[in-house]
């Protein structure tokens, strides 16, 4: 891993953050769908108990009634209450989500369930799935991509230094490596800011640029002070 060139170090970090991110949001976003799918089929099952419940006390012979929507059931048989979940049903071999509870009659004490089967919203998370399955590595992708863009973006001035160092010798004494974006930054400090700040540098030209004061030390020994331009008289050029 460490032998890999640093930008595809930096994708594939971004790139597995990205993965965690994505999974995340996925898990997220499926579980509020199901819990949705699940209100919506509780909220329809409270309303067939109700109905059913009411026909039970008006003397409704016991049994169980299958339909498009699942089935009801009334019976003296012993029967959990509650909402639970079924693997199947009688005839029924997919899962039914079932409510239940337990009523007085004319006829004495009843049960009564009623259940829904579960295939619509089993279709629906699946979709979800098959949905994110598609589109997760698409944008997966797509994010990798744009942080290999960035990180090359990123390291674009730290390349352009290294090749500049590269290119380097000792035929060319004079000549080094860039620094104006914080050499803009003491100008801008300096101007904008109305800071004094104190720069040491061994490249007069650089100091002929930046500065307003200049002291020029050697061995320890003030040898000249002035601004740029008095330096410059003395000196007899144009730089320092």
């Amino acid at each position: 891993m460490s032998r890999l060139p640093i930008r595809i170090r930096l994708t594939l970090a971004f790139a597995f953050a990205m993965a965690v991110v994505l999974a995340a949001t996925g898990a997220f976003v499926y579980f509020r769908i199901e819990s949705a799918l699940n209100e919506s089929v509780d909220e329809s099952l409270s309303a067939r108990l109700s109905d059913a419940v009411n026909l039970a006390r008006a003397g409704g012979s016991t049994g169980i009634t299958m339909s498009d929507e699942g089935f009801t059931e009334i019976t003296t048989r012993p029967m959990p209450s509650g909402t639970t979940e079924l693997d199947e049903f009688l005839d029924v071999e997919r899962p039914v989500r079932v409510r239940g509870v337990a009523v007085e009659t004319p006829d004495g004490s009843r049960n009564v369930r009623v259940g829904a089967t579960l295939a619509d919203r089993d279709e629906t998370l699946q979709e979800v799935l098959t949905q994110m399955a598609i589109a997760g590595p698409i944008a997966l992708l797509l994010a990798s991509l744009l942080g290999y863009y960035l990180a090359g973006a990123a390291l674009r001035p730290v390349e352009e230094m290294r090749a500049e160092a590269a290119a380097i010798s000792g035929s060319e004494p004079g000549r080094r490596l860039p620094n104006g974006r914080a050499r803009d930054e003491i100008t801008r400090l300096a101007s904008e800011e109305g800071l004094t700040i104190l720069l040491t540098t061994h490249y007069l030209e650089e100091a002929d640029r930046l500065a307003k004061q200049l002291v020029i030390v050697d061995r320890g020994r003030v040898v000249a002070e002035g601004t740029p331009d008095e330096l410059k008289g003395v000196l007899k050029g144009g730089a320092i």
